[in-house]
């Protein structure tokens, strides 16, 4: 982008789809904000402290707007932002933008083949040995994925913590999000 060649980067679909998601979630907050009353914020400072925790938790900075008040989301949307993660070529904790498009895609083409048996797929996984092996290694991360966190929430909760700070915990420390880990002690 420096150096003004912006036909590669307009080619990696995968950053402008983590940023579509960013900013659709954004969009959501400020809805959600417009459709909520805030004692403590003045309706610009709500939505940028969303628009903030939104973008804290899926680059997984672990800054938060006001740590007296918490993060400013739905604890279903910020437990699935963590889970997400960021980009292939992020620090960001998560199971990561890529593989969950691969799981999408591996899971619309399966549809497809159920609808149409003797259809073949472009890039399905009986075309091509490497796709049958990259899906069988996403779904395996997919799965060693939820056991550990089902087991590390099985951990936080025998040591004297309810259930949603326990699931708190152990998405935080899975996708390395300090922030939701911090606000669920």
């Amino acid at each position: 982008l420096l150096n003004r060649q912006w036909q590669p980067a307009l080619e990696q679909t995968e950053a402008s789809v983590f940023l579509g998601f960013i900013a659709a979630l954004c969009a959501m907050v400020v809805i959600a904000t417009y459709l909520s009353a805030s004692t403590h914020f003045t309706p610009t400072e709500a939505i940028l402290n969303g628009i903030f925790d939104v973008v804290s938790i899926m680059t997984t900075t672990g800054v938060t707007h006001d740590s007296r008040f918490g993060i400013n989301l739905p604890v279903g949307l910020i437990l699935a932002l963590a889970m997400v993660g960021g980009c292939s070529f992020s620090t960001a904790g998560g199971f990561k933008i890529f593989r969950l498009s691969a799981m999408l895609r591996h899971s619309g083409n399966e549809i497809r083949r159920l609808v149409y048996p003797h259809m073949i797929v472009a890039r399905s996984v009986e075309e091509d040995e490497t796709e049958l092996t990259a899906a069988k290694a996403i779904w395996s991360a997919l799965f060693i994925a939820v056991l550990t966190i089902m087991a590390a929430t099985s951990f936080f909760a025998l040591n004297d913590n309810d259930l949603s700070s326990s699931l708190g915990l152990a998405v935080g420390a899975f996708s390395s999000t300090g922030n939701l880990v911090s606000s669920s002690l």
